[in-house]
């Protein structure tokens, strides 16, 4: 049921939410964000369970209905704070929408699934500016997010960095969804 309710179409992608018949992509999502190395790695099990729990969106070409992108609502937190991350265009079709297509999508799906919850992503380079100028999220504070964040950068590829003079424990930029169209 939730894969037609969170379904969206344009005249060049298709977008619905992933479910259990979908978890042969899984491993593809897994080896894109390990070779990013820009994101948390996620295993082919955490996105199984992503796709399972109906909580990924997944992009298909409408012309050619091949595979081309991804995003999931990948940790909810105890403070009703929502992470979205593990965002994915395949490098063949960056530069045509595919991450912002996916992100107006996966926001459809958390407000409706989540209707009280704050919604956040933690920036990369190269999803800050999709993330802030066309989705229209804002940047927040690191102390705004859940503390819980600061446990996972132990295990992520770009580990601490510095910004605007101070320290923060992550070089990734937390950016508010909650009220982003």
């Amino acid at each position: 049921m939730e894969r037609e309710l969170y379904s969206l179409e344009n005249e060049q992608f298709i977008a619905r939410v992933a479910g259990p018949d979908d978890t042969c992509l899984a491993p593809v999502v897994a080896a894109w964000t390990a070779g990013e190395n820009e994101m948390l790695t996620k295993t082919t099990e955490e996105i199984t369970a992503l796709f399972t729990n109906g909580r990924s969106i997944i992009v298909f070409d409408r012309e050619t209905g091949r595979f081309i992108g991804h995003v999931g609502l990948t940790i909810e937190y105890e403070d009703d704070k929502i992470e979205v991350g593990s965002l994915y265009t395949d490098v063949e079709e960056r530069g045509r929408g595919v991450a912002t297509f996916a992100v107006h999508a996966v926001l459809g799906l958390t407000h409706a699934k989540y209707p009280d919850h704050e919604i956040f992503a933690m920036a990369n380079d190269r999803s800050k500016p999709i993330f802030i100028n066309k989705i229209g999220g804002v940047v927040i504070d690191c102390e705004s997010v859940n503390p819980g964040v600061w446990e996972f950068c132990h295990s992520c590829p770009m580990k601490a960095g510095q910004k605007s003079g101070k320290v923060k424990p992550c070089v990734h930029t937390p950016i508010d969804l909650t009220h982003a169209v």
